[in-house]
């Protein structure tokens, strides 16, 4: 075991055998899982993030001005998903499927867009084709 405290200057690369802990947790690499923590020594995905406060875990930011956000390769679409997201109790809130149907609070969405749920538009709403109604409904037109 090395412990070093202070800097250190490399001019090469640095190879660890073994797991790598920082900082107590703040960057962990599982050698053995091949997979990397930040903020938890028990990484159970090839990258885990957690954060222990009421701020975003993450950001991704692009400084310029004609800079693009966040892409995600879902490999060859042959799984049910491409993005899910949990709410902190890991209840699904929203799915983007390898299909392109997206579903808020619908873990199964059936159309382009299925929502489980009450929608509120605040301006326009197009539509091209054919608007089908079911229920009980209040349509002024």
């Amino acid at each position: 075991m090395v412990d070093i405290d202070g800097a250190v200057d490399m001019a090469s690369t640095l190879t660890v055998a073994d797991d790598a802990n920082f900082d107590s947790g703040t960057l962990f690499v599982d050698a053995s899982a091949d997979r990397v923590g930040i903020g938890t020594t028990s990484p159970s995905y090839k990258l885990h993030l957690t954060e222990a406060s009421t701020d975003f875990a993450v950001l991704i930011a692009n400084s310029t001005s004609s800079g693009n956000g966040l892409k995600i390769d879902a490999g060859d679409n042959s799984g049910d998903r491409i993005l899910q997201l949990n709410d902190k109790d890991g209840n699904e809130k929203l799915r983007v499927g390898a299909t392109g149907l997206v579903g808020i609070n619908n873990a199964s969405p059936s159309s382009t867009l299925d929502v489980t749920g009450t929608l509120a538009v605040s301006g326009n709403v197009d539509f091209n084709g054919d608007l089908d109604v079911e229920g009980t409904s209040n349509l002024d037109v």
